[in-house]
Order: structure tokens, then sequence, then C-alpha cells
């Protein structure tokens, strides 16, 4: 093998390792992206729950109706409170995960662009 037809070798495979990371990093973005609508959406969700419940507490006007209603309304904010805290914590480790992948590519991995014609 001669040293043109390994260098078109490396280059192949480089070209080929950096479309696999790329495909990986749009996967991961993908899922991120998803875990991280459902999180808004359920914190969304529990920051007017929470909100809900002010006015029932002591010293507010609807205090004399919280049996009925404003404990009820505070168990939907823990449950709420709950499913948020799983698409929240889903969420990190994508995107740590990612961020990781991504240092781990910049230190070790092809080379791309410009920099493969050496």
């Amino acid at each position: 093998m001669t040293l043109s037809e390994s260098k078109a070798q490396v280059k192949q495979q480089w070209a080929e390792e950096s479309e696999r990371y790329r495909q990986e990093e749009l996967r991961i973005k993908s899922r991120l992206q998803n875990w991280r609508t459902g999180a808004l959406l359920l914190g969304g969700a529990l920051g007017i729950s929470i909100v809900l419940v002010i006015p029932f507490l002591a010293g507010y006007p609807l205090h004399r109706f919280w049996n009925p209603i404003g404990s009820r309304i505070l168990v939907v904010s823990m449950l709420l409170l709950c499913g948020f805290m799983y698409p929240a914590g889903t969420a990190y480790n994508p995107k740590s995960y990612l961020r990781a992948i991504r240092r781990a590519n910049d230190r070790f991995g092809p080379p791309g662009g410009p920099e493969i014609e050496r």
C-alpha cells in the first residue's frame, strides 16, 4: 500500500467516523428536545397550580375553603412536582452526555474539514 492510498483510506475512515458522530449527536438532540418540552410543560402546570394554592392559605379571603378545595389543589401541586422532576432530570442526563461526547470528539475524534488535508 502506497502512502497516498493509506492517506485516502484514513480520510475515508475519518469521514465515516465524523458522520457517525454527527448522527449520534442529532439523535441525542432530538431526545433532549422531547424531554425538555415535557419538562417545560409540566413546569408551567406546576407553577400555575402553586399560584392557585396561594388564595387558600391563612390570611387570604378563600381560606375558609381550604379543606374542600385548597387541599386538593395542594395535592395536585405535589403530584405535578413529582411529575416535573422526572422529565427535568431525564433532560439533564442527555444534555450532560452530549456535552461529554462533544468534548471527547473535539479532543480525540477525527479532524474535520480542512484539517483532513495534511
